[in-house]
């Protein structure tokens, strides 16, 4: 359990596959988009992250399983006592190509572009 604090917030949120099932196991990296600075973890069994202590700002987050990264195309902000919210869907390999990313940003969440409007 995360206290909020008056001088940093988090992120938190939920790893999912292409397919739609919560991935474990994923590593999850949120990075200052200011200073560089940032945190990391990895996604429990049911794909669930947070992130915490994280000074107020605009984070650039990428999830990392195996043989597929995802950077999320919009960056996260960051406020002051807050936990953002977000869903992170993979994206299946395609062969000889990068992954790109499958989300878009709403109010703070990363939502599947197939279930683009409404946020999951």
């Amino acid at each position: 359990m995360w206290a909020q604090s008056g001088t940093d917030g988090a992120i938190g949120g939920q790893v999912l596959s292409a397919a739609g099932s919560p991935v474990e196991g994923a590593s999850v990296m949120a990075r200052n988009s200011g200073d560089g600075a940032g945190d990391a973890g990895a996604s429990g069994s049911k794909g669930e992250f947070l992130l915490v202590r994280l000074p107020v700002g605009e984070y650039e987050l990428s999830v990392e399983e195996v043989g597929v990264e995802l950077t999320l195309p919009e960056p996260v902000q960051v406020g002051l006592g807050e936990v953002t919210e977000v869903v992170a869907r993979m994206r299946a390999p395609v062969s000889g190509q990068p992954n790109s990313p499958s989300g878009r940003v709403a109010a703070g969440r990363i939502c599947p572009r197939r279930t683009w409007p409404p946020c999951p």
